[in-house]
């Protein structure tokens, strides 16, 4: 998934498959779809034909002027000759365009044959909408995407309210998180926090750790995978209820220490978490990436 500026993504979502479609389709209805190989013949007819032979010679004649003429414009019609007096007093037929109406038919069909092809396969409109943050909460969109099932990168954007989304979100386990710039030979730290516990208007329990990982090597987080000392096991995103929305914070930090940990205080609870001592404490620099997505609790919908 990529960044998106503010409001609603960019992504084609009004019209969508539920899922691929593979139809395979009998030759049956392949060959009622053909065109025939000829074009049909226009009149006269082989029984009028017949007909007319027992006819006299001048009621022969006009029957078969009166034939071609109505044969104009269609397929395989000629005009009456004009040195036949019968002909030059009959009027022209309007030359206007002509379809089988067996190939009128086998249009009809083959639209009622793709409507049922459409039901049997789950066509129908995508209810999800994709908003991306709003500007003020963009400024940590820099260069790390956080993967969860389903979604795929949410880095700075809202977690939808459909498909059940905001409450899936509660039950995952660890995302990947993955920066693609990492130097392959260093090490990285990645903190995972919430700063608007309990809520955005009063962030009295700020920050909220959801995740510390140290030790993790750069050719790992290279490729999404976040192995290494986890001094804080990962908390799912779950906003309490009538808080509104929630940010959910990543930062990458160089590690330049050997040896990270939390000291027992830090130890006793999550919240209210000093982040900056532990920032100052271990010497780490500005975040070398970072992103951040926002949801709510899922009874607030």
């Amino acid at each position: 998934m990529q960044k998106r500026n503010a409001g609603k993504s960019s992504r084609p979502s009004s019209l969508i498959l539920s899922r691929p479609v593979y139809v395979l389709l009998p030759r049956t209805f392949w060959n009622f779809l053909q065109l025939p190989s000829q074009q049909p013949t226009a009149f006269p007819s082989p029984a009028l034909q017949e007909q007319s032979l027992t006819l006299p010679d001048s009621q022969h004649q006009q029957t078969l002027t009166a034939i071609k003429a109505h044969a104009v414009g269609r397929p395989g019609g000629k005009a009456p000759m004009a040195s036949s007096p019968d002909a030059r007093r009959q009027p022209p037929a309007p030359n206007l365009p002509w379809v089988p109406a067996s190939w009128t038919m086998r249009l009809v069909a083959a639209a009622l044959w793709l409507g049922l092809v459409m039901v049997a396969t789950g066509y129908k409109e995508d209810p999800c909408v994709y908003e991306a943050l709003v500007d003020e909460d963009t400024g940590l969109c820099k260069g790390l995407e956080v993967l969860y099932p389903e979604l795929g990168n949410v880095g700075c954007m809202v977690i939808p309210k459909c498909n059940n989304f905001r409450k899936k979100i509660t039950r995952w386990t660890e995302p990947l998180v993955k920066f693609p710039g990492a130097s392959e030979g260093a090490k990285y730290i990645l903190v995972m926090v919430d700063p608007d516990a309990p809520s955005r208007l009063n962030p009295k329990a700020r920050f909220w750790r959801h995740w510390l990982v140290a030790d993790i090597k750069g050719s790992d987080i290279k490729k999404g995978r976040v192995q290494g000392q986890e001094l804080t096991a990962y908390l799912p995103p779950n906003p309490p209820v009538d808080t509104g929305f929630h940010r959910y914070q990543f930062f990458l930090y160089h590690q330049e220490e050997k040896f990270i940990f939390l000291l027992p205080k830090e130890n006793t609870s999550r919240g209210s978490w000093k982040m900056d001592s532990f920032v100052t404490r271990y010497q780490l620099k500005e975040p070398v990436a970072s992103t951040q997505f926002k949801t709510q609790n899922v009874q607030e919908l």
